[in-house]
């Protein structure tokens, strides 16, 4: 049934003051606001694509994300990582290639001359008298017995060095080679001897000094109680009593005579 135009017009009427009815009561609108604690969308996610849709992950938690890769982090103050490395194959290597010093806890038979320990073992040179600054030792060269308080500096000398210098750095398990060589071949092959020894045994143990007390021709080693005295230079003979006495019998040593003259009193 069709209305006529009195009638639509109070139809039209009646509808929109329903509207305004519902309205004004708080009934839903598309205006309506939401709840505080709901979350709103930023953007609207694009058709078809899937990770528009996914939720942000949650933040991480104390700062650092579970699934970042480790980071590079330094030793604490007092951590031992801070001090220590592993050492390098090379270092290793270069560490078990050093020479040890000499075997021998004492005398060993065949190799030198055993020698009395002189009974007093003093520093002479502290003395009021200076004439009592010299010691008449009881061999030539000397193996122990009072000294002077500072020994003589590591090295090969081709000036005369005082026996009571050289007896501290016996005290101290040096080794003393005394020489009075009138041959230039004798005098170089000794040099080549010296250079050859393993440098912690030249560098910090040995003395190589002229020597007029023995005869010509003879190379004289000395260490603390042991003495062996030998014609010409014998190579062989010089390094077997450095493979077993250097760095021992000294009652002080092993003590090195690398130092300077003022940093060796010693003892």
């Amino acid at each position: 049934m069709s209305l006529t135009a009195p009638a639509r017009l109070v139809t039209g009427l009646l509808a929109a003051l329903v509207v305004a009815l519902i309205a004004c009561a708080g009934g839903p609108s598309a205006e309506t606001e939401l709840p505080p604690d709901t979350p709103v969308p930023t953007s609207v996610p694009e058709s078809g694509n899937r990770s528009a849709t996914v939720p942000p992950d949650p933040p991480p938690e104390n700062g650092i994300d579970p699934g970042a890769p480790p980071a590079a982090t330094s030793p604490a103050p007092g951590d031992a990582r801070a001090t220590q490395t592993p050492p390098s194959p090379t270092a290793t290597a270069n560490a078990s290639a050093v020479p040890p010093l000499g075997s021998a806890t004492g005398y060993v038979e065949g190799v030198g001359e055993r020698q009395e320990i002189a009974p007093t073992i003093k520093h002479v040179d502290l003395n009021d008298d200076p004439n009592d600054d010299f010691v008449a030792y009881d061999s030539f060269p000397p193996t122990s017995g009072d000294h002077w308080s500072t020994p003589v500096r590591c090295g090969f000398y081709i000036q005369a060095i005082p026996d009571e210098m050289v007896v501290h750095n016996m005290e101290h398990s040096n080794i003393v080679v005394s020489y009075n060589l009138t041959s230039q071949d004798d005098f170089d092959t000794l040099v080549d001897v010296y250079d050859s020894l393993p440098e912690i045994w030249r560098d910090h143990f040995t003395v190589v000094r002229p020597y007029g007390r023995i005869a010509e021709g003879q190379v004289a080693l000395s260490t603390w109680g042991v003495l062996d005295r030998m014609e010409g230079v014998d190579a062989e003979r010089i390094l077997r009593f450095f493979e077993h006495y250097v760095g021992k019998l000294g009652p002080e040593g092993p003590i090195s005579c690398r130092g300077t003259q003022e940093g060796m009193s010693g003892g």
